[in-house]
C-alpha cells in the first residue's frame, strides 16, 4: 500500500475491509480469525448503545506483546462518536479483553451504510483507539507489570478529518522492518504531537508579531510598545483558534435554511482561499470578529450572507488597541494567513477534551493550555513555568478529596470516587457514596476554588473537569446537560487572578472553549451566548490588595457628601460616584448571557463602586491621620521644649504622609479606566466568597521570581498603611513565598484547603524561616510531595509539592503523607501510585524553624542525636567572612611575574598585593596556592583610611595616579569592563579602579591563621592557611581559637552528612556550603585536652599532603592521608554518638589517643625525618591486622546499621 493510499483509507468512511486493509499494511503479522467472536453484552450501558461487540482477530508484536482487535457498532442516536468518549470508554474494560493480550485495538462506528440504508444523516467519522487496562509502559516501552486505571489514546478517523498525523505515524510503522510496544506509543504520542504542533505554531506566532514590528503601526497604533504588538497578536491567533474548534461543530457559515450544526467545517480556510489578499484582516476578520460574532442582533455575516452565532462572553470585544479606528485597518501579508491555514489543516482538531487517561491524538481544547501557557509573555524570564498534566490531575483530584472529607468524614470510598469515579458496590448497605450522594453533591456545588495566579488556568480547568465528572458520576441524568453543568460549576465555583492580562485572556479562552465541547444545539434554535467571566478571572497582582502601600478595602455604604472639600483637590479627582449597590448580584448579573443588553451599565455600575471604594479607603486614613494632628494640637507643649520638638516633628511627618496619601490619590486615577491594574481588590470583586468566610480551596503554581527582581512592590509587601504587611516577609524572599500567605489568608478559617507546587527552597533557606514558623503555627500540613532533583518543570527549579489545612496548630504531634520523588518516576504513570508505592507518613514534629529536612524515620533520629551533641557554629566564638568581589577577576588578580614588576617599580605596593586563593585553589585540609596574587585596591584607594571620604572620589583618583602610576596604568586598561559592572554603585559608591567588594570591615582578618572553605563543591572542603592569602568569592574564611579541632569536624562526614540533610542542592549536582547553614551545624564542646587527638590527625593530614617525597615504601602519600581521614572520622563518630558507640562496644577514642604522637613541635625543615618516622610508627600499628582500633572500624557498617551505616553511605 502506498502513502496516498493510505492516507485515502484513513479518511474513507468506515467498513470492516477498509478497516481490515489498513491494519494488513500497518501490522503484517496479524491473525484474522476465521470465525470472529461476537461478544454478549454484560453491562447495561453495552445494551444501550451497542448493535455488536465483535473480536475479530490479534496483533502481534515483534517485542512480545499482543494486542486484540475489536470493532464495535453503536446504535445510531445513542451515543455521540465524536464528543462521548466517557460513553465509549465504558463499553470496553479489561472484563472483555482476555488476560492473554497485552492491550486492544478498537474501532468505534455507526452501522455501514448500503444501498438500501436511508439513515442518510449519520456522522461519517470513526474512532481508532489503542487501550490498555492490565499493564501500561514508560516513554522508553518498558513494561510496568501493575494494575492502573486504563488508558486509551484515540484518532478521529473518516471524511470529516484531515488525518494528516495519523497517516505520518502509521506509515512510520508501514516503514519498520519490527514493530514494538514502543512504536505503538509513538504512533499513539499525544505529547509529540503537542511539542510539534507547538513549535510551528509559534514561528507563526513571530511572524505576524515580525510583521507588525517592521511596520508604521509600530508606532502609530502600538505607540512602540512591542508586548502590545504580543499580546495583538496572541488575542487574534487566539481567536481564529477558537473558531477552528468551533467549525468542527459546524456553527460557522451556516446557510439561511440550515440549522446550526450543519455549518461549513472548513470554513476558516475556504473563507481564506475565497479572500486571498493582504486586506484579509481588514476585510474579513475585523466584520467577522466584531461586527457578527458579537451582535446579538444580526446572525447574518455580511460577507458571506451565511448564519454565524452570537458568542458573547468577551473573546470578540474590542480591547484598548482594537478601539482605536485605525486598527481596523492593520494591514498584514497574505502568505502569513495562508501558512497559517495551512498549517491548521495539517492537524485535527477534537472537539473533546483529553484528560490523562483518555487522550484524543489531536489539537484539542486542554491542550492548547500547554501551548498557550508557553506563548505567555517572558514565562520563564517571569517565574511561570507550565504544571505537567498528571500533576495537575494529582494535586486537584487531592484537595477534592480533602475538601469532602473534612466536610464529611474520612473514607477510602471518597479517594476512589474522585480518582476513578468509582462508586462502589451499588448493592451494599453500607455505600458511602450513594448514601451521602446528596451531601456530596452539595458540597460539589459549593466548593469556592481559586488560583492565585492563574497562568493560562490549567488548575481552574483541572477542578472543573474534576468537579464535572464527578457529578456526572453521581446522576447519569446529567450526561444530557453538560453544557449546563459545567456553566454553573465555573460561576458557583471556579476564580482566578492574574497579573498578566495576556494569562487572563488565555484562561478565559480555555473556559470558553470547554463550554463550547459540550454545548449541544437544538433544531432551529441557536447556540447559547457565552458567558462574561470578567468578575471570575480577573487581572490584578494578587500579592497587593494596596496601592503605594495604600490599603484598598471594600465599602458599600452610602456616605453623604461632606460640606468641606476634604482633599483640596477636588477638581482633579471628581472622579468618584457614591451609590450603595448589591455588588454579588450585579456580578452574578453580569456573568448571566441573558443580561447582555444591560452588560455596560452593569460593568459602569461596578466600576463606580471600585471607585467609591478606593476614595473611601483613601478617606478614612487621611481622617485617621487628621485625628492625630488634632489630638497633638490639643496638647502641644511649650515653645523650645524637647516634647515640642518631638511633637512638631510627629505633626510635620503627619502633614508630611497626608499629602502623599492625596498624591497617591490621584496617581490612582488613571488606572482605573486601562484593562491592566497593579492592584487587587479581593474583598471587593470576590465578596461572594469572603460573605462565606473565604474560599474552601487555593491551589496553584506562583511565579518563581528572585527578590532581586521584585524591587519594586518590596515596600508594599513590607508595610501597608504603615504597618507590618506580609507576616512571612523576608528582604531576601523570592516572590512565591508571599503567595503562601495570601493563600492562607484568603481561605475559609475553618476546613480550607490549600496546595501549591513550586520551589522547594523555602524549606531550608534563611529567608523561607519566617514562612515555616507561619505554616507550622497557622496551618496542618497534610500531604507532601519532594521531587528531589527530578526536573518537573524542565527547568533547574527544585520542586515540591505541599498541601495543608487552614487551623491554627499548638502542636505538631499529627503525621502527614510524604513522598520523595527519585528519578525513576514512569512519566505515564499517576502521580497517586508512586505515591501510594513510595510514600509514608510523616511526623510534623520532625520539622521545625530551622529548615524542614524530610528524611525517613532513622535520618530524622540521627539529626535529632547530632543537633544534641553540640552548641551551633554560629553560637561559638568563631568570625567567618566572606572573600573579596573584585567584579572583574582579569583586572585584580595578577602573575607573580606582574606582582615583582610592580613592587619593583613601587615598593611601597607590596602591602597591597596578596596572595591569592581562588576556589580551584582549596582542597580537603590544605590549600594549594598557585602563585597567583590579588591587587587589594579598597574604595577610595590610596586614601582609603581617610573617614572623611563618601562617594567615588576624584582626589583619591589623582592621588593613586601619583604613587602608583604603572599599578593605574595597568587597571586603566580594563576601565571599560570594570565600569561595567554593577552601574547603581560603581563610579558612585567607589571608583571605578575599585575593588566591587573589598573586606573593608574585616581585611585584617585574612592575615590570620584561618580556615578557608570552599563555597561549590560536591563534598566538603575546609583547610586551614596559616600564609595570609586573601580568597575570593568563591570561598568564606573562618578565624578564631581552636581551629584544627573545628576543621577535623567540618571535614568530617557527620557534617557532611548533616549539612546535606539541613540545605539545598545548588541544582547541578553539588551543594552549595553557605554561611547561613554552616553557622547551624552543632559542635560538640569538649575540654581543650580532649582536643588533642583530632589536632594531632589534622597535622598529620596536612603534612602528608604537603609532602612531596614519599612517606611509606609501601603506602602512596594520599592513601596515608585517606586512612587517616578515616580515623578522623570515626573520632568524630564518637563525639556526637558516645553512648550509641559504648552501647555496641566500638569507642575509638581513648585508643586513638593512645596510639597518636604530636609533631607540632617539630620543625617541617630540620626535623624532617622525625616527623616522616613519627607518622610512619603510628600508620604501621593502625594498619596492623590486630589493631583494635581497625577491628572496630570495620565493624561500624555491621554493629551499627542505624547511624554510622547510613552516614558512611550518604
Amino acid at each position: 500500500m502506498t502513502k496516498e493510499e493510505l492516507h485515502e483509507h484513513l479518511r474513507s468512511e468506515y467498513t470492516r475491509d477498509n478497516w481490515k486493509k489498513i491494519i494488513n499494511a500497518i501490522f503484517p503479522n496479524r491473525d484474522f480469525f476465521a470465525t470472529e467472536q461476537t461478544l454478549p453484552f454484560t453491562k447495561n450501558v453495552q445494551k444501550d448503545k451497542c448493535l455488536s461487540i465483535i473480536r475479530f482477530g490479534n496483533v502481534l508484536l515483534d517485542d512480545g506483546n499482543q494486542l486484540a482487535l475489536y470493532d464495535i457498532t453503536l446504535k445510531p442516536e445513542s451515543i455521540n462518536l465524536i464528543r462521548n468518549r466517557v460513553g465509549l470508554r465504558s463499553l470496553v474494560d479489561s472484563e472483555i479483553i482476555p488476560g492473554i493480550v497485552d492491550g486492544a485495538l478498537i474501532v468505534y462506528h455507526y452501522p455501514e451504510k448500503n444501498e438500501t440504508d436511508i439513515n442518510l444523516s449519520l456522522p461519517q467519522d470513526w474512532r481508532f483507539s489503542f487501550y490498555s487496562k492490565s499493564k501500561y509502559w514508560d516513554d522508553e516501552g518498558n513494561e510496568i507489570k501493575k494494575e492502573t486505571h486504563p488508558k486509551r489514546y484515540t484518532y478521529v478517523l473518516g471524511k470529516g478529518e484531515t488525518c494528516m498525523t495519523p497517516l505520518e505515524r502509521f506509515w512510520h510503522l508501514v516503514e519498520k522492518r519490527t514493530r514494538t510496544i514502543k512504536d505503538v506509543l509513538e504512533a499513539f504520542s499525544v505529547e509529540k504531537v503537542s511539542k510539534e504542533f507547538f513549535i510551528k505554531y509559534k514561528k507563526h506566532y513571530q511572524s505576524f508579531v515580525d510583521c507588525l514590528n517592521d511596520s508604521p503601526y509600530k508606532s502609530n497604533i502600538f505607540g512602540s510598545n512591542e508586548k502590545a504588538i504580543r499580546d495583538f497578536v496572541k488575542k487574534m491567533l487566539g481567536r481564529i483558534v477558537f473558531l477552528q474548534f468551533l467549525q468542527k461543530k459546524g456553527w460557522l457559515d451556516v446557510a439561511v435554511d440550515k440549522n446550526y450544526g450543519e455549518g461549513n467545517k472548513k470554513f476558516l480556510a475556504e473563507f481564506f482561499a475565497a479572500n486571498n489578499s493582504d486586506a484579509f484582516y481588514t476585510s474579513c476578520l475585523v466584520p467577522l470578529f466584531f461586527e457578527t460574532l458579537n451582535n446579538p442582533n444580526d446572525e447574518i455575516f455580511k460577507v458571506t450572507n451565511t448564519k454565524f452565532p452570537y458568542l458573547n462572553g468577551g473573546l470578540f470585544e474590542r480591547d484598548e488597541i482594537e478601539k482605536q479606528a485605525k486598527a481596523d485597518f492593520i494591514v498584514f501579508k497574505k502568505e502569513l494567513f495562508e501558512n497559517l491555514f495551512s498549517f491548521f489543516g495539517e492537524y485535527n482538531f477534537t472537539i473533546d477534551e483529553s484528560t490523562p487517561d483518555d487522550l484524543d491524538v489531536g489539537i484539542d481544547p486542554e491542550m492548547l493550555g500547554h501551548i498557550f501557557e508557553n506563548l505567555l509573555e517572558d514565562n520563564r524570564e517571569k517565574g511561570a513555568f507550565y504544571t505537567p498534566k498528571l500533576i495537575v490531575q494529582y494535586m486537584c483530584q487531592e484537595v477534592l478529596i480533602q475538601y469532602l472529607e473534612l466536610h464529611l468524614e474520612k473514607n477510602e470510598a471518597i479517594a476512589n470516587f474522585i480518582r476513578y469515579k468509582d462508586r462502589g458496590d451499588e448493592n451494599a448497605k453500607d455505600n458511602f457514596i450513594r448514601n451521602n450522594a446528596s451531601k456530596i453533591d452539595k458540597l460539589l456545588d459549593d466548593v469556592k476554588v481559586c488560583d492565585p495566579a492563574i497562568g493560562s488556568g490549567a488548575f481552574p480547568m483541572g477542578l472543573l473537569q474534576e468537579i464535572f465528572h464527578a457529578k456526572l458520576a453521581l446522576d447519569w441524568t446529567l450526561l444530557d446537560k453538560k453544557g449546563e453543568v459545567k456553566r454553573a460549576i465555573i460561576q458557583n465555583s471556579i476564580y482566578g487572578v492574574d497579573k498578566d492580562k495576556g494569562a487572563v485572556d488565555i484562561a478565559r479562552l480555555r473556559f470558553w472553549l470547554s463550554l463550547i465541547v459540550d454545548e449541544e444545539v437544538e433544531s432551529g434554535k441557536k447556540p447559547k451566548p457565552l458567558p462574561n467571566f470578567d468578575y471570575k478571572i480577573m487581572q490584578g497582582n494578587s500579592l497587593l490588595e494596596s496601592f503605594k502601600g495604600y490599603s484598598l478595602k471594600y465599602h458599600d455604604k452610602k456616605q453623604e457628601p461632606e460640606q468641606i472639600d476634604l482633599f483640596q483637590k477636588q477638581a482633579q479627582i471628581n472622579i468618584f460616584q457614591k451609590s450603595h449597590t448589591n455588588l454579588v448580584a450585579l456580578e452574578k448579573d453580569f456573568f448571566d448571557p441573558k443580561n447582555n443588553h444591560r452588560k455596560e451599565a452593569i460593568r459602569t455600575e461596578i466600576d463606580s463602586l471600585v471607585a467609591y471604594s478606593i476614595e473611601e479607603s483613601f478617606k478614612e486614613l487621611i481622617s485617621e491621620k487628621k485625628k492625630n494632628i488634632s489630638s497633638i494640637t490639643k496638647n502641644l507643649k511649650p515653645e523650645g521644649s524637647k516634647e515640642r520638638k518631638k511633637q512638631d516633628k510627629l505633626l510635620a511627618s503627619l502633614n508630611k504622609e497626608i499629602d502623599e496619601a492625596k498624591d497617591a490619590l490621584v496617581e490612582i486615577k488613571p488606572y482605573l479606566q486601562k484593562d491592566e491594574k497593579p492592584w487587587f481588590m479581593w474583598h471587593l470583586y470576590f465578596k461572594d466568597v469572603f460573605d462565606k468566610g473565604g474560599f474552601d480551596i487555593v491551589i496553584g503554581n506562583p511565579p518563581y521570581i528572585r527578590q532581586e527582581s521584585i524591587t519594586d512592590i518590596k515596600p508594599y509587601i513590607e508595610r501597608i498603611d504603615g504597618k507590618p504587611n506580609y507576616e512571612v516577609y523576608n528582604s531576601t524572599s523570592d516572590i512565591y513565598t508571599y503567595f503562601f500567605e495570601l493563600g492562607h489568608k484568603i481561605l475559609k478559617s475553618d476546613k480550607g484547603v490549600f496546595s501549591f507546587i513550586c520551589s522547594k527552597k523555602y524549606t531550608r533557606a534563611k529567608y523561607g524561616q519566617n514562612l515555616r514558623k507561619y505554616l507550622l503555627s497557622k496551618t496542618q500540613i497534610s500531604g507532601y510531595v519532594d521531587f528531589n532533583e527530578v526536573q518537573v518543570f524542565g527547568a533547574t527549579v527544585d520542586t515540591s509539592i505541599i498541601f495543608f489545612q487552614k487551623r491554627e496548630v499548638n502542636t505538631l504531634n499529627y503525621t502527614f503523607s510524604f513522598c520523595k520523588v527519585v528519578n525513576d518516576l514512569p512519566k505515564n504513570q499517576p502521580l497517586i501510585n508512586y505515591i501510594n508505592d513510595s510514600g509514608y507518613m510523616y511526623p510534623a514534629h520532625y520539622l521545625g524553624d530551622e529548615g524542614w529536612t524530610f528524611g525517613d524515620k532513622d535520618v530524622e533520629n540521627i539529626k535529632e542525636k547530632i543537633s544534641k551533641s553540640g552548641k551551633l557554629f554560629k553560637d561559638w566564638d568563631f568570625n567567618s567572612y566572606r572573600g573579596v568581589v573584585t567584579g572583574f577577576n582579569n583586572a585584580f588578580v595578577i602573575s607573580a611575574e606582574q606582582k615583582d614588576d610592580f613592587i619593583r617599580k613601587h615598593p611601597e605596593i607590596s602591602e597591597y598585593i596578596k596572595p591569592l586563593l581562588r576556589g580551584r585553589d582549596i582542597d580537603r585540609f590544605i590549600p594549594r596556592f598557585q602563585n597567583i596574587y590579588l591587587l587589594f585596591i579598597p574604595w577610595h584607594f590610596p586614601l582609603h583610611e581617610d573617614a572623611t571620604i563618601t562617594g567615588s572620589s576624584k582626589e583619591a583618583e589623582l592621588a593613586f595616579i601619583k604613587k602608583f602610576p604603572s599599578v593605574y596604568k595597568h587597571l586603566e586598561t580594563f576601565k571599560k569592563e570594570l565600569l561595567s559592572r554593577n552601574k547603581t554603585e560603581t563610579g558612585i559608591r567607589y571608583e571605578w579602579y575599585a575593588l566591587q567588594r573589598c573586606a573593608s570591615t574585616y581585611y585584617n582578618e585574612f592575615s590570620r591563621e584561618k580556615i578557608v572553605w570552599l563555597v561549590l563543591t560536591d563534598r566538603a572542603k575546609f583547610c586551614i592557611d596559616r600564609t595570609g592569602a586573601f580568597t575570593n568569592n568563591a570561598a568564606f574564611i573562618i578565624t578564631g581559637n581552636n581551629l584544627k579541632f573545628v576543621l577535623a569536624v567540618l571535614n568530617s562526614k557527620v557534617s557532611e552528612w548533616y549539612y546535606d540533610k539541613i540545605t539545598n542542592s545548588s541544582g547541578v549536582g553539588t551543594n552549595k556550603w553557605e554561611k547561613v547553614y554552616i553557622e547551624q551545624i552543632p559542635i560538640p564542646e569538649i575540654p581543650k585536652a580532649e582536643m588533642r587527638p583530632f589536632e594531632i590527625l589534622v597535622d598529620y593530614i596536612t603534612f602528608i599532603k604537603t609532602c612531596h617525597e614519599r612517606i611509606s615504601p609501601y603506602t602512596p602519600n594520599d592513601h596515608m592521608a585517606a586512612n587517616f581521614e578515616e580515623l578522623a572520622d570515626a573520632c568524630v563518630y564518637e563525639l556526637y554518638f558516645k553512648e550509641h558507640m559504648q552501647e555496641k562496644g566500638i569507642t575509638v577514642l581513648k585508643e586513638v589517643n593512645e596510639l597518636l604522637k604530636p609533631i607540632d613541635h617539630l620543625d617541617e625543615i630540620t626535623q624532617v625525618d622525625k616527623i616522616l618516622n613519627i607518622i610512619n610508627v603510628v600508620y604501621d600499628e593502625y594498619k596492623s591486622t590486630d589493631n583494635i582500633i581497625r577491628r572496630r572500624i570495620l565493624d561500624f557498617p555491621v554493629k551499627s546499621p542505624d547511624i554510622i551505616n547510613i552516614i558512611q553511605n550518604g
